[in-house]
């Protein structure tokens, strides 16, 4: 994971990438590199889970601050159910036509 970054970096601009959104780190990494490549990701939500533990809080930020901006920016979200769209399109206000 350290090197992620650098090979993402060795994307070229026309490629696609398919980004699993599970834990933080890869999620941002990604739209970082594709914001200084030019190359588009598909980002597929697998679980959306709640704050919890005596770190939730940093999890309330980082879903509306970072998260929510990883959603927008991808080409299309890929999730498993349509109440799983509609939960995503209300929570950060992803596009329903991707």
């Amino acid at each position: 994971m350290p090197s992620l970054f650098i090979k993402l970096l060795k994307i070229e601009r026309n490629s696609v990438v398919h980004l699993h959104i599970a834990q933080a780190y890869t999620p941002e990494l990604v739209w970082l590199a594709s914001k200084i490549k030019g190359f588009c990701y598909i980002a597929q939500v697998h679980i959306d889970i709640a704050p919890s533990g005596a770190f939730g809080f940093l999890l309330k930020a980082y879903k509306p601050l970072i998260l929510k901006r990883v959603l927008n920016n991808a080409r299309y979200v890929i999730v498993f159910t349509k109440d799983q769209k509609h939960a995503i399109h209300q929570k950060y206000n992803v596009d329903l036509k991707k």
